[in-house]
């Protein structure tokens, strides 16, 4: 902690202090798995998977992990190798498990959603950030800690043009799309 020189002003006096709390002894991650890559206008299915690793000196208990959701996302079962997972509305909330020093332990959370066209490449937020609160069993000291938010890339779906000669033309393309021949080949007007 440190502090600022006292200042008098009349009959009142201020300072001002700074207190510095310690780190969590703990992290939390958060990484997405997508497939087939997001796409626009193609509905899409990715893992969310939350890793927390005690990096203290002692045993901690998270009382609570949670992840603010996009609210464009669907969220399925989740799992967890230890604790509870549940969810509320766009909020995935882990609770209660302990982990010793230096264990780790993992959470999967399937979503779903389908990229807009503003979102054309560019990227679609999976997770608006993670809040996880837990405390040392040794000291007793509780801790909060905030994580920052997770994006995923959405790509644009390209059409590839046969070069077959069987007609058509670049040009055209933009216009005749929608009447291109079952066998492939080019469009015709």
């Amino acid at each position: 902690m440190s502090s600022n020189k006292l200042v008098f002003d009349g009959d009142r006096a201020s300072a001002t202090l700074t207190v510095t709390a310690p780190a969590a002894p703990f992290t939390v991650l958060q990484r997405a798995t997508c497939s087939p890559p997001p796409t626009v206008n193609i509905p899409s299915k990715c893992t969310i998977t939350e890793v927390v690793t005690n990096t203290g000196g002692h045993s901690i208990v998270l009382t609570q992990v949670l992840n603010h959701l996009a609210s464009a996302l669907q969220l399925g079962n989740s799992s967890a190798v230890k604790g509870r997972i549940g969810a509320r509305r766009h909020t995935s909330s882990w609770t209660h498990f302990r982990l010793a020093l230096g264990q780790h332990t993992v959470a999967h959370l399937p979503v779903s959603f389908t990229p807009t066209q503003a979102q054309a490449g560019k990227h679609a937020q999976l997770s608006l950030g993670i809040a996880a609160m837990g405390f040392d069993v040794v000291t007793g000291q509780r801790y909060t800690a905030i994580y920052g938010a997770l994006n995923t890339p959405v790509r644009v779906l390209k059409l590839i043009v046969p070069a077959t000669g069987a007609g058509g033309s670049l040009n055209k393309l933009s216009t005749s799309v929608a009447r291109l021949p079952a066998t492939g080949g080019g469009a015709t007007r």
